[in-house]
This record gives C-alpha cells, sequence and structure tokens, in this order.
C-alpha cells in the first residue's frame, strides 16, 4: 500500500496475480517442451511487476504466443528480464517505443508483464484495448525487415489506421506497381506475399500524399524513422545528423522520389548489412551488438549501395576494427579530416556518396579500407623488399669474405 506494508488481502491479491499469470503462461500451449515450460514459469516468476498488475492473463492466446516469442527474442540469456535499450535494439524498435515508465517496478530491467504492458501496443497495437483486433486470425510470420516493425511510432503514429495501410485499393495499385519487378528473375522474385504486404505497410504509411512515391520530405520522415534506433542523443543533435537529413531529401530529390521497388530494394539492403554485422556476433555481447545495429541505421549511403554483406566476414572484422578507432563518439559516422589522420590515406569528397560531409561505416567499407589495405600490403611489401635486400647484403658480406679468406691462404701458399 501507500505506506509501503502489505495487507492480508494485498498479499492474496499479488499471489492471485502471479498464479494467473504463470497459468496463462503455461495454458498458452499445453504441447510445449519441458524447457519451454520452464522459461514460461520464469517469465511469470521473474516478473516483479506483478506485485503492481497482471497484463499478461487478461491477454487471448494467440496474441500471448506472439508476446512470448518477441520477448523471447530479445532475452537471449533466457533470464526472464531484460534491458531496454537491448529491447530496442534486437526488437527493431524506436528507443522512444521502450521508455522508461515500461520499468513499473524501477528495477532497471523490463520483466516479462511489463514488456506485455508498456511495449507490446507499440509492437502490435490494439493488442490490449482493441479485443475484436486481438481475436482476428493470428499469423506466426515475422517480418523480413526489422525496420518495418517499426513503422508505428513517433510524430506518425496517428498518420494511417494499422487496417486500412496494406488493404484496400492502395494496395491493390502498390502490387500493379511492383508487377515488373516481381517477374521470375526479377531483383524482388524472392520475395513471399507476406513480405511485400510488410513493405507496402511501411512504404504507406511515409507516402503522406498517396502518389506511390517518397518524395525528399517524405523520405526523410522515413530516414529518421530508421536512425532513431541506437543513435545516442548527444549524435541525434550534431551536425551530423543535419547533414544526413540533407543528403536524404537530396537524394530522393535526384531521383525525382524513392518508388516501392526501389524502397524494397534498399529495405534489403540495410537487412542484408545488420545481418551480416550481427549473424555471428556472441548474443551475450548486449553493447557490441546495439553499436553494429547502430553502424547500419546510421549509415544513409546503404539507400544507395552495400558494402558491408558484400565484403568477407575477416575484411568487415578488421574494417570494424579500425572504424571505432576513429569512431570516438560511437555515433556511427567518421569526419573526413579524422579519417586521413589515423589512417594515412587520401580521402576525398566522391568517397561521401550520400553527400553528408562524414564518413559511415558503409562509405568506409567501399572507399577507404581498400585503400588502408593497399597501403598495409604495400608497407608490407617495402618491408619485405628490405629484407631481401638486406639478406642480399648480408649474402654479399659473406661471399667477399670468403673470396678474401681465400685469397689470403692462396697468398700464404705462394710464399
Amino acid at each position: 500500500d501507500t505506506e509501503g506494508a502489505m495487507n492480508l488481502s494485498e498479499f492474496i491479491t499479488v499471489l492471485s496475480r502471479f498464479s494467473a499469470a504463470e497459468q496463462a503462461l503455461v495454458d498458452v500451449d499445453p504441447g510445449c517442451d519441458d524447457d519451454d515450460v520452464e522459461y514460461r514459469t520464469l517469465l511469470s516468476q521473474a516478473a516483479a511487476s506483478l506485485m503492481i498488475c497482471d497484463d499478461i492473463s487478461p491477454l487471448p492466446k494467440h496474441t500471448l504466443t506472439k508476446a512470448i516469442k518477441l520477448f523471447e527474442k530479445a532475452d537471449v540469456k533466457r533470464r526472464g528480464s531484460i534491458r531496454m535499450a537491448v529491447a530496442a535494439t534486437r526488437l527493431g524498435l524506436d528507443r522512444a517505443d521502450v521508455p522508461t515508465s515500461c520499468d513499473l517496478d524501477k528495477n532497471g530491467v523490463l520483466d516479462f508483464n511489463e514488456f506485455v504492458k508498456g511495449v507490446l501496443p507499440r509492437i502490435m497495437p490494439g493488442a490490449q484495448l482493441d479485443k475484436e483486433a486481438m481475436l482476428q486470425e493470428p499469423t506466426d510470420e515475422s517480418s523480413r525487415w526489422p525496420v518495418t516493425n517499426r513503422w508505428n511510432s513517433g510524430e506518425y503514429q496517428s498518420a494511417r489506421s494499422i487496417d486500412d495501410v496494406a488493404t484496400g485499393e492502395y494496395e491493390a495499385k502498390a502490387l500493379t506497381n511492383l508487377a515488373t519487378a516481381m517477374n521470375k528473375g526479377g531483383p524482388l522474385a524472392h520475395l513471399s506475399r507476406h513480405d511485400v504486404k510488410d513493405a507496402i505497410r511501411t512504404f504507406r504509411k511515409f507516402d503522406k500524399d498517396g502518389d506511390f512515391i517518397l518524395h525528399g520530405d517524405e523520405m526523410l520522415a522515413f530516414w529518421r524513422h530508421v536512425t532513431n534506433i541506437g543513435v545516442s542523443s548527444v549524435a541525434a543533435t550534431s551536425s551530423i545528423t543535419v547533414s544526413s537529413d540533407r543528403a536524404i531529401v537530396a537524394h530522393a530529390g535526384s531521383l525525382g522520389g524513392i518508388g516501392l521497388a526501389s524502397f524494397i530494394e534498399m529495405l534489403e539492403r540495410y537487412a542484408a548489412a545488420e545481418k551480416a554485422l550481427t549473424q555471428r556476433l556472441d548474443a551475450s555481447r548486449d553493447d557490441e551488438l546495439e553499436y553494429r545495429s547502430m553502424l547500419v541505421m546510421s549509415a544513409p549511403s546503404l539507400c544507395l549501395f552495400d558494402a558491408i554483406s558484400a565484403s568477407t566476414q575477416d575484411t568487415m572484422e578488421r574494417a570494424l576494427s579500425a572504424f571505432k578507432v576513429a569512431d570516438e563518439s560511437r555515433c556511427g559516422a567518421v569526419k573526413f579530416e579524422m579519417a586521413r589522420v589515423l589512417f594515412g590515406v587520401e580521402i576525398s569528397e566522391g568517397d561521401d556518396a550520400d553527400g553528408n560531409v562524414v564518413i559511415d561505416f558503409n562509405e568506409f567499407m567501399k572507399f577507404v579500407m581498400p585503400r588502408v589495405d593497399a597501403k598495409m600490403r604495400n608497407q608490407a611489401q617495402d618491408k619485405m623488399s628490405a629484407a631481401r635486400q638486406a639478406r642480399e647484403l648480408r649474402s654479399n658480406a659473406r661471399r667477399v669474405q670468403t673470396e678474401i679468406r681465400r685469397g689470403s691462404v692462396r697468398d700464404e701458399a705462394d710464399s
């Protein structure tokens, strides 16, 4: 109670919350294996916020199943709780979608009950409030692109109704516009209907005028939405971000706007780059995972090309180690002069593909790292050449000394 004590009635209420939550979690799939039962029991036992409220047991089974899968995706250590920053990164959410107010019990982590109450409605709008929406036929298909899970955020939250975005006339016209790109052998031929609908939902969210083209301001809205993830408050207010904004507007303007097919190809580049950077990373390295995801989301040049996933794992890891040295502020971008001084290679305006006056990691991989590698090879070759010259000199000296000694022996014999 308000006096910091609990009477018997309140104690019984709390016990009933824990019991109801555990029962709901276990009953959601009676046929699951022992490990899953143990984990779902842990989700209720580790939820200290059940002392305050129970938002688990009222959920319909299919919604609760989705919630468990989402939480488990972020809870890689299966502890029953996750850091809020980690939840945002692993679930592809904006930082603003996991505010500190979600931490009901103020213990610094997010338990499953807090996740259901504060975060799930941001991923599945209406999951708690719209009972009819919860009863609609569920789907287990997840998004191909993490960023599309985060379309319902920021100032654009009320721009479109979730039920209107990917249905009706707009979707039909969008699919018609995609027909050529979806033809057999086309760049998007491998995508499923679910993937395409997912992309259309995201595209529609930012296509404010409904003309099937993202113009400069619309593309900028999408870009700002993407880059909210993992970007520190310092970086978010820096000149780097302002320059990136201008670069995105200029890029969209130069193309006459971004069409749906180009937009999907861009989503593919972002997904491929993030997968390449994170797929082999130890799941326990939360800070490193967050940094690598931020590098992808802070790279406007991925709108144009993907040099990250195109590289070998060894090259990417070496480039990452080098980039970190220059990226002292951990904002995902390096100034030209800093890169020149640190790496001793020439960097020109032509290396700034997106025109935002800094080098992001994607640009670093494409333009700078090959020069760093070439410089290191040349230095290695110079060292090898110097070593070879030294060996030849030593060999010549030994030969001369041998000849001198032989000459001395002959002279003594003649005398």
